[in-house]
């Protein structure tokens, strides 16, 4: 079972009402093994664009805030039923906990209204588990879904957003404005790297990779766009001389950057706790030496 599903079992949540499927629904349609991958690709969809963190621009807001929440726990949720295994693991649990019986007829026929605020209190405490997961680096699934057809990312060479793992702490979010032919000209990979190398600070050793908001359209004269930082220390010194001096960060005269910030806003980690731990004494020791720090020696 994996980290995903075991999480979700054991707060009880369910997977499917996140994804807009209510238990009514799902005893319609005969049980939650009735559910196809096109339903549930459908469902997640609908629902990434709606709370997708670049749909909300006011990441400092509540609002904002609980769209980071909820878009965190559908991930994980079509990570999991989009997965036959792990549905099937689920699906299993969901009918123990559940018991879905079909509605009468009376109910069958009632219009369903959906409620945005149902279960809000759920959602929130399996976000902060998510926010968790992923300062742990634990994988709980992309924007696009692992299962999407092949319409997505590189195999069409749209490049959206096929980021690397191992990279969220550094990567850099930049809004890049320009007329929509430069734009455009910058919608690949290749290109964009060769402006950050030869208009910015940024050096071809401090590049890994780099990919694009799914939702950009060059016509209107705006790109986001994200550089993944090889490490933390050029990432902050990079995202430091930028704030320094916005206006000159960039040397193009064609194309400028905006705006730049972390991929992950700073906030996202305002309420994980990691504490203090201690250092080993032997490192202490070792550390000690290095530094020609001699212990007092005992009489």
């Amino acid at each position: 079972m994996s980290k995903e599903l075991r999480t979700a079992v054991d707060s009880g949540v369910d997977l499917y009402d996140l994804l807009g499927m209510h238990r009514e629904e799902l005893a319609m349609l005969g049980g939650c093994d009735k559910v196809s991958p096109q339903e549930l690709r459908a469902r997640y969809r609908q629902l990434a664009l709606r709370y997708h963190p670049d749909k909300a621009r006011d990441h400092s807001s509540d609002h904002g805030h609980a769209n980071e929440e909820r878009f965190h726990a559908i991930s994980v949720a079509f990570q999991v039923l989009g997965d036959p295994g792990l549905k099937a693991e689920y699906d299993r649990w969901y009918r123990r906990r559940f018991s879905l019986r079909k509605p009468d007829k009376s109910r069958a026929n009632r219009r369903r209204v959906y409620k945005n605020g149902e279960s809000i209190v759920a959602v929130q405490q399996y976000g902060e588990t998510l926010r968790k997961m992923k300062h742990f680096n634990l994988p709980f699934g992309d924007w696009h879904g692992e299962l999407s057809d092949k319409q997505d990312g590189r195999e069409t060479g749209t490049e959206n957003e096929t980021k690397q793992e191992g990279y969220d702490c550094t990567t850099l979010r930049m809004e890049l404005h320009g007329s929509p032919a430069d734009l455009t000209r910058l919608s690949r990979e290749s290109h964009l790297i060769h402006f950050l190398i030869k208009h910015t600070p940024m050096v071809p050793q401090d590049i890994h990779g780099a990919y694009y908001s799914s939702r950009n359209d060059p016509q209107q004269g705006s790109l986001v766009a994200y550089a993944e930082i090889t490490a933390p220390t050029r990432s902050l010194a990079l995202l430091h001389a930028w704030e320094a001096s916005p206006l000159t960060f960039a040397t193009d005269t064609q194309v400028s950057v905006v705006n730049m910030g972390p991929r992950i806003p700073v906030h996202y980690y305002h309420d994980i706790d990691i504490g203090v731990t201690d250092l080993n004494p032997a490192i202490q020791s070792a550390l000690r030496g290095s530094a020609g720090v001699t212990a007092p020696s005992s009489s």
